[in-house]
């Protein structure tokens, strides 16, 4: 590598980047369909989908993993910044638009 090129972040580095990237996203996106009447509520409030996409992403980022122990490593380590910033950034969007609105949002 020469010294005038930066070096480029590791495909794992990348893949748990992407992993909290996409739970900052889908976090604000389940708060603001909880904040929808009808059933779409029921989507926003309800963990299970937004868990389901998690895994999936998972699933995808340990694609190219040879073995059990590395594939099962990947996984994890893909979950848990994702499952952290969704759940921080699904609360924070409530106390959010809760302290902006001045009232309390059912």
């Amino acid at each position: 590598m020469s010294p005038d090129r930066p070096a480029r972040p590791s495909s794992t580095a990348r893949i748990l980047a992407l992993g909290a990237l996409a739970g900052l996203v889908l976090g604000i996106t389940a708060q603001f369909l909880r904040q929808i009447g009808g059933p779409v509520m029921a989507l926003g409030g309800a963990t299970a989908s937004w868990l389901t996409l998690g895994f999936l992403f998972a699933i995808w980022a340990r694609r190219r993993s040879t073995s059990l122990r590395a594939a099962s490593g990947l996984g994890i380590a893909t979950m848990a910044p994702y499952l952290f910033v969704w759940l921080l950034s699904y609360h924070a969007t409530f106390a959010i638009r809760e302290s902006v609105t001045g009232r309390r949002v059912a």
